[in-house]
């Protein structure tokens, strides 16, 4: 994970972002993610595909 973030959480097997403008990279496993702009990267992993929607 890099880039300009306004809200990370990591506890308990639970990983939020909120992330800014600018390019953002998101990798590994994320249950929610909010992200304002730019030209982002997400190299994730999800138990399922329902629910991701990609704009």
């Amino acid at each position: 994970m890099s880039g300009n973030f306004y809200f990370y959480y990591d506890k308990d097997g639970i990983r939020i972002a909120i992330g800014g403008n600018g390019k953002n990279t998101y990798t590994d496993k994320f249950n929610f993610i909010i992200d304002t702009g730019g030209d982002d990267v997400y190299d994730i992993e999800n138990d399922t595909e329902k629910g991701f929607i990609q704009k």
